[in-house]
């Protein structure tokens, strides 16, 4: 926490020290100027000559200004030889224009003409060399504007040092570049975490983030002269604007997907939004004819877009919901400072500096400080279902029996693998008065937490059935009798087998489970064994078959659940019954603990498994009868 504290604080300290506090000598060029509109210009006498003037203040529109998309204007420029390099400063300059001095043409932005080579809506500032050691000439600048609300010099225009401006502007942008790359940043790893989580909400945040991180390095001086072409940079810009919201409310319909009644309200905006952007961006990529309508009804619906989802957020905020408690704050503070910018902007009061950038910068803070609390609380919860399916594993082993090591005639071996932390497999052991040993292998479908609860289930109703060890039918009869309806769709596969402790002889049934392999080391045989039947619990009324299996001295048995027999290799192949029962038939001669850890090592060089590329729960038993 205290390193991000300082991260924050460092930025916050750039930002407002980066504030320009140069007061260099600028002449400025405010105050009364000629001008002349459209329909009265003499388009022979632009450069030079007589026109009908009328006197207007400069920055402003003229007084008598009725939309016309052409303006003239000029005024005498001051004496500026202490100048080394002299430039004319215009901060925001609307929008096509060519500038002259004494009719001679110095400067120009844009074309009158030629509509592909027109540039739309740039507030940026423009710096153009002055000639030297002129007095007394004329300044004229000659405009031509489709910008929907105004026309000629907006804001500032001075004669200064070239270097001196450049200084300036450098120090003003600064902090966006701090911004700009400090949301660059946050994106690209928003946007990792995503691929890490597969959650749609960073894929989102971290969206917005690199969509702000363009929108703040490409409105300023620098980055829009990085393009020759000062449409591309705009359009940039233009394609910002048009996904900031959309990216927001995706990032808001996910953070409130649970709560969210009317989906086809979110669906609506943002489908607006990608129409708009789409429309906008191909009529200005195809044409420089602006779309002022469309462009007005884009912030009609973005102004309901916002009231929408400040609705939202604040109704949960009021429920006590901590995140949209930030949220409204982060956004209340946002709103507040864009409208003091939209204030400045209608002349309510002198332009100073711009506020936007620092709220937005607030709001993507807090956004992300949502998906911080977000993932320490998931992350907690984790840490928390650790614990408790670390205890519920630690549970089910304990139920797991030691196979006896001291049975008479018969030696037992198990490996157990649970594809989770817990698992549906499952095997228990049994002894009647008479020396009989019951043996049963069961899997539940499925795995996790719910195939364990159903596999102690299960163990319960094999421990009430323990009496009818030496009729195998009858056990899974009357587990499944015990077992049905209980559950919820699962069903359980089982293999029982009874074992005689004088005699070679294994009374056995099967419950739908895969079929158990005989090998005899000395008629170097295979064989598998099973009776036929549907699993417990999928019908009320099953009945079971029995049958017996004959070994001699030597022979080996083993029982499986189909996740030994279904482990894959790196090729997607599955290991098999067959590769099994080869490669215990291989080993059969050797003790039984040693031939268990070959198996082991076989699976292990099979599939390189581990607990978390298993596609199944992993169990296996091993008998071997030593004879009489």
């Amino acid at each position: 926490m205290k390193p991000g504290i300082i991260l924050i604080s460092s930025i916050l300290f750039l930002l407002y020290s980066c504030r320009p506090t140069l007061e260099a000598e600028f002449k400025y060029l405010h105050g009364e100027w000629d001008y002349v509109l459209e329909s009265e210009i003499d388009s022979k006498q632009i450069s030079r000559g007589n026109q009908k003037w009328k006197s207007m203040m400069v920055p402003g529109l003229p007084p008598d200004w009725k939309f016309e998309k052409f303006l003239l204007i000029r005024r005498a420029l001051p004496n500026y030889n202490e100048f080394r390099d002299p430039v004319l400063f215009l901060e925001i300059a609307l929008e096509n224009f060519e500038i002259f001095i004494d009719g001679k043409s110095i400067y120009k932005f844009g074309d009158f003409v030629d509509e592909s080579q027109k540039v739309n809506s740039y507030l940026f500032p423009h710096i153009i060399s002055l000639p030297k050691e002129l007095n007394n000439s004329e300044l004229r600048i000659f405009f031509n504007s489709n910008y929907h609300g105004y026309i000629g010099i907006g804001r500032s225009i001075y004669i200064g040092e070239r270097s001196t401006i450049l200084e300036k502007i450098l120090l003003k942008d600064y902090s966006r570049y701090v911004l700009g790359f400090f949301y660059l940043f946050i994106s690209l790893f928003s946007i990792t975490y995503y691929f890490v989580t597969s959650q749609r909400i960073y894929l989102y945040y971290g969206l917005l983030s690199l969509v702000n991180s363009f929108l703040t390095l490409i409105a300023d001086y620098v980055g829009m002269n990085l393009f020759e072409n000062k449409n591309y940079p705009h359009l940039i810009y233009i394609a910002c604007i048009y996904l900031i919201p959309l990216f927001f409310f995706l990032f808001i319909k996910e953070l409130y997907k649970k709560e969210i009644n009317n989906k086809w309200v979110y669906n609506f905006f943002i489908f607006l939004y990608i129409f708009f952007l789409i429309y906008e961006v191909f009529i200005k990529l195809l044409s420089p004819i602006q779309s002022f309508y469309l462009e007005s009804y884009f912030y009609i619906f973005l102004i309901f877009g916002f009231f929408f989802l400040y609705f939202i957020i604040s109704k949960s905020a009021y429920k006590g919901n901590k995140d949209s408690k930030l949220l409204f704050f982060g956004i209340s503070i946002f709103f507040f400072l864009a409208i003091h910018d939209v204030m400045q902007d209608q002349k309510f009061f002198e332009y100073h500096f711009e506020l936007y950038w620092y709220g937005n910068f607030f709001f993507i803070l807090v956004q992300g400080t949502v998906l911080l609390r977000r993932f320490y609380f998931i992350q907690k919860k984790f840490e928390l279902k650790e614990t408790e399916l670390a205890l519920a594993k630690k549970i089910q082993f304990s139920i797991l029996p030691s196979l006896p090591n001291n049975i008479p005639n018969w030696e037992l071996v198990s490996i157990y693998e649970p594809m989770r932390e817990v698992g549906g497999d499952f095997y228990d052991i049994t002894i009647d008065k008479e020396g009989n040993i019951g043996l049963l292998i069961l899997d539940v479908s499925g795995q996790g937490v719910g195939s364990a609860l159903i596999a102690s289930m299960a163990k319960a109703a094999f421990f009430h059935n323990e009496s009818n060890i030496q009729n195998p039918e009858l056990v899974l009869s009357e587990m499944n009798k015990s077992l049905f309806g209980k559950l919820n769709g699962n069903f359980v596969t089982a293999f029982f087998l009874t074992l005689n402790p004088n005699k070679g002889i294994i009374q056995f049934s099967s419950a739908g489970h895969p079929s158990g392999i005989f090998i005899s080391p000395v008629n170097n045989e295979i064989r598998e064994f099973r009776t036929k039947s549907k699993p417990i619990g999928l019908f009320e009324n099953i009945s079971y078959n029995k049958s017996y299996l004959y070994l001699s001295e030597g022979d080996l048995i083993c029982l499986y659940t189909d996740g030994v027999i279904e482990l894959t290799n790196h090729e997607d192949e599955c290991y098999g019954e067959i590769r099994l029962a080869e490669f215990l038939l291989a080993n059969s001669l050797l003790p039984l603990e040693h031939l268990k850890s070959k198996l082991i090592e076989d699976l292990i060089n099979f599939s390189r498994y581990n607990r978390m590329n298993l596609v199944d729960d992993l169990t296996l038993i091993l008998l071997r009868y030593t004879g009489l």
